[in-house]
């Protein structure tokens, strides 16, 4: 099963490595791209326009500090013992939880990256960096998001990591380096605390599962024809309304085959397989291929890899967010994909009506 396992991701990098092609070479852009996204570096910015997004930032900050005012420590430490926030809190309820994690936490994120697209005023970024650092502080988050966060706000202070190599050996490094130093925070107890052990066991353990769990579904042939993907597309149901909605692929795989380890990670690849077969696994592949090409198309030729766009933000936390959906589960990667593309879309609207681009 490791040899088909194999064969079948080599299959995979093929296909996505031609239909992106076919793709990127294929897809037509918007006739008014340019007029909608791009704004000139000589465009002067409206004075109304730093106040809003720092009303906005504002307000979502202290809606964050607001959920979190019973243990402020966990907005800073992302793991403490014996230390969790109240069960009546919106963060913990079905509904307005995700609302909050998914889109209003993030905002001041989003802010700032589009103000340090598009904004001139240095000590408003400043200012809006450091709202970012109260709602989304690094070690309060999972790893994965912190990188769907942090990774723009780099990219755009040097710009020339995207290019070449530079992109992929930063992300090497930060896998190796920075992923294990904030998995130290995941744990923050009375027996101290390891500031700077870099400990490379965590890639033995159950962390990265993913390859694995790829060979465990093949191994068990696990199809639930398209019931994990109805999942997917309905995650914003709440299970109130839904009371046999399924958990996500992961853990079902755990539950029903009786493993003692629930929270398992669940690759792209195997999403596809677990909805519909190798088949499903293929088209999973073309699929992601497509709007890989489309992302990149937009940014790289329509946009000309222009920093001082509106497009910028979106291309780049789709890149973010990418790794957090390739890992699985599919379920949370795409519900935080989504609402933070659509938090983004609300930031552009504003934006837009302030510059009146029409």
């Amino acid at each position: 099963y490791y040899i088909i396992t194999n064969l079948i991701v080599f299959f995979c990098a093929v296909s996505f490595d031609i239909f992106y092609r076919l793709s990127y070479n294929s897809i037509k852009g918007p006739a008014n791209f340019k007029s909608k996204y791009l704004i000139s570096a000589e465009t002067p910015e409206p004075s109304k326009y730093s106040k809003i997004i720092l009303l906005l930032s504002f307000l979502c900050v202290a809606i964050t500090l607001y959920i979190y005012k019973s243990q402020p420590i966990l907005l800073v430490f992302r793991g403490v013992d014996g230390l969790e926030l109240e069960d009546n809190t919106i963060a913990s309820s079905q509904f307005l939880g995700p609302l909050f994690n998914c889109i209003i936490r993030p905002i001041p994120i989003i802010c700032l990256i589009n103000y340090m697209c598009i904004g001139k005023k240095k000590h408003i970024k400043i200012l809006l960096f450091f709202l970012a650092l109260i709602a989304c502080f690094p070690t309060s988050l999972a790893r994965l998001r912190v990188a769907a966060y942090y990774l723009p706000i780099l990219i755009i202070l040097f710009p020339n990591l995207r290019y070449h190599n530079r992109f992929v050996n930063f992300f090497i490094f930060g896998f190796l380096l920075v992923f294990p130093l904030l998995n130290n925070f995941r744990y923050f107890g009375k027996d101290g605390f390891r500031w700077f052990d870099i400990d490379f066991t965590m890639f033995c353990n159950m962390n990265y599962d993913s390859y694995q769990s790829f060979a465990f579904v093949l191994q068990n042939n696990i199809i639930t024809y398209g019931k994990q993907l109805a999942v997917v597309l309905f995650f914003w149901v709440p299970r109130s309304i839904w009371p046999d909605k399924p958990y996500f692929s992961g853990m079902t795989v755990a539950q029903d085959y009786g493993l003692w380890f629930h929270q398992i990670s669940m690759n792209y690849f195997a999403e596809g397989y677990i909805n519909f077969g190798i088949i499903g696994t293929f088209a999973f592949t073309i699929f992601l291929a497509y709007i890989s090409a489309k992302f990149d198309m937009y940014y790289w030729k329509l946009n000309d890899a222009k920093i001082h766009s509106l497009y910028t933000p979106f291309f780049l936390l789709f890149i973010g967010m990418y790794f957090f959906f390739m890992r699985g589960d599919l379920m949370y990667g795409f519900e935080y994909t989504i609402c933070l593309l659509l938090a983004n879309l609300g930031v552009y609207k504003i934006t837009k009506s302030i510059y009146n681009i029409r």
